[in-house]
């Protein structure tokens, strides 16, 4: 015969878990082990009710987008383009201060009275039409400060300038002595040849270039797909990937090593050397001799 189980009719006792205290509650099952008394879930209870009625009456506040005033809202939805009421009654109200900005093409100073405006454009630069020149499937341009040909990749695109050009204005507008600037991915700056790199491993690799004579092309397309390369040396014909996570095994990042194999291109990765370029010129270029070795045949 199957045994059953009696049920248990002995009442159990627990202490309120809250420190401050001391009060002795009947369980309602033999289970409980951490449990408050009715008293302090009341007070929880009614803690909880203050704090979601304080959230949803609480103050909302908007900054125009058209005069730059803050004004309280009575939505917690409202947008962030908000605009108040004396504006959309005048819509011709302007903000009695200026801010400064900068052309989003040649870099010159522009001041708007709009709080939230960033991307704009000069007078010189609003009548500027862009020429575009179709070749071969390919997209060009006329370059603005230096009159060359330059690549573009869609009709709608706002170059006018340049790559080189660009990386010259850039390299002109950091501080003398200090072509590196750190942010929160890494660090970023201009090399010795006026060349963008986006962290240090890029910098060790195109100061070493630079260095050695050796002709190399930065971040160019792979074939004709639009994904970019680190580096590509022309004379012998190879790409450079920079594996600055130091990888135990060749990862297909960014599907670049299938590419590679899809289009028959050589290609090597280099990875990141203990001394950079920055702390220790010579170590650096020392290590990077070991796996750039194959430049010395040529």
């Amino acid at each position: 015969m199957k045994s059953v189980k009696k049920k248990r009719n002995k009442k159990e006792t627990r202490k309120c878990i809250n420190p401050n205290c001391n009060n002795v509650f009947i369980a309602r099952t033999h289970r409980t082990t951490l449990a408050y008394c009715q008293e302090c879930k009341e007070k929880r209870d009614d803690i909880k009710r203050k704090n979601v009625e304080a959230y949803l009456n609480r103050e909302t506040t908007r900054v125009c987008c058209n005069c730059g005033e803050i004004v309280q809202v009575s939505d917690i939805h409202a947008p962030t383009t908000f605009k108040c009421a004396l504006c959309i009654a005048d819509p011709t109200r302007k903000s009695n201060e200026t801010f400064k900005r900068k052309c989003k093409h040649c870099g010159e100073p522009v001041s708007t009275d709009k709080k939230l405006a960033t991307l704009l454009k000069c007078e010189k630069c609003k009548n500027l039409k862009f020429e575009t020149i179709c070749r071969d499937g390919k997209l060009y341009r006329i370059c603005r400060d230096c009159k060359h040909e330059f690549e573009i990749f869609s009709k709608k695109s706002q170059l006018a300038v340049c790559a080189d050009c660009r990386n010259k204005n850039i390299q002109e507008s950091f501080p003398k002595n200090e072509n590196v600037k750190k942010t929160h991915f890494g660090d970023h700056g201009i090399a010795s040849d006026g060349h963008k790199f986006a962290s240090c491993h890029e910098q060790d690799i195109d100061e070493y270039l630079i260095a050695r004579n050796v002709k190399h092309i930065p971040h160019p397309r792979i074939g004709e797909s639009y994904k970019h390369a680190d580096q590509f040396l022309p004379d012998y014909n190879i790409y450079l990937e920079v594996d600055g996570m130091d990888r135990t095994t060749d990862n297909d990042w960014y599907g670049k090593l299938s590419l590679y194999a899809s289009l028959s291109l050589q290609y090597k990765i280099i990875k990141p050397v203990k001394t950079h370029f920055r702390d220790n010129k010579e170590e650096c270029f020392r290590l990077l001799d070991e796996q750039l070795s194959f430049l010395k045949d040529l």
